[in-house]
């Protein structure tokens, strides 16, 4: 239930009133957070099962580079042989935004969603595929995003299993976004649009 009334606010959020009224963005965080902390509060999480922690972050870093690294690099050629990067794509003020938003993105879909599919699909495998379908779900209906998430939203899903740590998978985040953004034409990719938004890129 918990995971349905979130996925449900996201989606209803991103195809029916993102645009609906002035203060839709604050409703959507405020409750969706809300929705989070309470389920975290429920089953007596604690911030190091959500990925909140420093112990591990070796192993989590060593263990995320296996397959960041060559993906990452993957599109980042694509993007320098299409001649697409640019000076803006390297900037710090833009990573760090990133790196926030690739936080707060992997502690939504590893702290919680991926959380919850735990109780409902015990087989770990089945549980990192339904992770990365939900990841996908949410870019629909971008037909760069859609795939690229899918990978993602794996490959996350797994690291998470292995070493639970939200700071090397915000890096991750924000470095293959990166590569992501600057690997296709902005008319294809439509900096990143999802839901009705794709359509009026």
């Amino acid at each position: 239930m918990e995971l349905a009334l979130f996925m449900g606010l996201v989606l209803s959020f991103i195809w029916l009133w993102a645009r609906a009224f002035e203060q839709a963005s604050l409703v959507v965080y405020v409750a969706g957070l809300g929705l989070v902390f309470a389920a975290h509060w429920r089953h007596g999480e604690r911030p190091a099962d959500l990925g909140l922690r420093l112990d591990n972050l070796a192993p989590a870093l060593k263990d995320a580079a296996v397959p960041a690294l060559p993906l990452i690099a993957l599109f980042g050629v694509i993007g320098w042989l299409q001649g697409h990067w640019s000076a803006e794509a390297l900037g710090g003020e833009r990573f760090a935004r990133l790196l926030l938003w690739g936080f707060l993105q992997q502690y939504l879909l590893q702290g919680f969603i991926h959380r919850r599919l735990m109780e409902l699909l015990p087989t770990p495998a089945r549980r990192e595929l339904a992770t990365a379908a939900l990841f996908a779900l949410l870019h629909l209906p971008n037909p760069i995003l859609v795939p690229v998430t899918f990978l993602a939203g794996y490959v996350f899903a797994v690291l998470f299993r292995r070493n639970p740590n939200l700071f090397v998978l915000a890096l991750c985040h924000a470095a293959g976004s990166t590569a992501v953004a600057y690997a296709f034409d902005p008319e294809v990719l439509y900096k990143m649009r999802v839901g009705p938004g794709y359509f009026r890129g």
